[in-house]
């Protein structure tokens, strides 16, 4: 509820405030994917006892929707600065799951007897990303056609669901979900990492206020639920065998499509940031006094 109250009171700072004139506003709809976790692979047991499923394969990455919503301001004619508000979906799933640690220990497995199941599995997984954005235009951020690169950062809150892919065998080994963290189903809360990565797009501008925009992007989350399954490394230090992974985190791709909104017609940047195109007509249209001069006389009309 407190992010919801900052996020709003940011928004309502960059709309009503007076430099707001200078300012662009990106609505785009998003797709991501996992591309791959980062770090060490999971330790398994050496037990005989423990064998993997024949074909059991990694999850496969299925697309969802999810929306972004960006305030960029000029600060030369080739870079702009922004902050932006992410909502990304994640989704994966596989037939046979390969064997996870997280099904080898009754206190993470909620399957009775520590079952290693053969059924289908799915992940849905969450972002809610608020970002610091830097873009530089190859031509002057005014031009019709328009590519750029674009670096960000900032924070990623993570929920997400582990769980059968058919609901029969959910009531078959009556549980909820196999794993949830951060959504409803579950009480603990969001996982709160660090999110950032690199980009590339263009603009077609198709009026002089609004631009098709569109960007592929991928970023680094220093998160180990994103495919849904909590990375666990096999230990024989005391009565705990194992412990949770350090340093697991995940590289995920991301295409956004939209329009981009400009304040004002032209969005031209000059040495002052201010300067505008309704500024530079103001002040053509101003009308100066001749300065007092004594010697100065003034023409008598004949």
């Amino acid at each position: 509820m407190r992010r919801l109250q900052i996020l709003t009171i940011i928004l309502t700072f960059f709309t009503f405030n007076a430099t707001s004139q200078i300012l662009r506003y990106r609505l785009t709809a998003n797709t991501g994917f996992l591309l791959n976790e980062t770090g060490s692979d999971e330790i398994p047991p050496p037990s005989p006892w423990y064998t993997e499923h024949p074909n059991a394969s990694d999850f496969k990455s299925q697309f969802d929707m999810g929306a972004d919503l960006e305030i960029m301001a000029p600060i030369t004619s080739h870079i702009d600065a922004g902050i932006e508000f992410e909502y990304a979906n994640l989704e994966g799933s596989t037939q046979t799951p390969k064997l996870y640690n997280f099904f080898l220990f009754d206190w993470t497995n909620p399957l009775p007897g520590d079952i290693y199941p053969a059924e289908a599995i799915y992940y849905e997984t969450t972002q809610l990303n608020i970002l610091g954005t830097v873009r530089y235009y190859i031509k002057p951020s005014d031009e019709e056609v328009n590519f750029f690169v674009k670096a960000f950062g900032g924070i990623s809150y993570v929920g997400t669901n582990l769980n059968f892919r058919d609901p029969f065998y959910r009531v078959t080994y009556k549980v909820g979900v196999l794993y949830a963290k951060g959504t409803k189903d579950s009480k603990d809360p969001k996982d709160k990492a660090f999110c950032g990565g690199l980009g590339i797009g263009g603009t077609y501008s198709i009026t002089k206020r609004m631009a098709i925009y569109a960007e592929f992007s991928g970023s680094y989350v220093n998160s180990d639920i994103i495919n849904g399954v909590p990375n666990y490394d096999f230990t024989e230090a005391g009565s705990i065998h194992f412990l949770p992974s350090e340093g697991i985190g995940a590289l995920t791709g991301q295409l956004s499509v939209g329009l981009v909104y400009s304040a004002i017609p032209d969005t031209r940047v000059n040495k002052r940031v201010s300067s505008t195109k309704s500024s530079r007509l103001t002040k053509k249209k101003t009308w100066k006094k001749p300065k007092h001069n004594k010697f100065y006389k003034k023409k008598k009309r004949r």
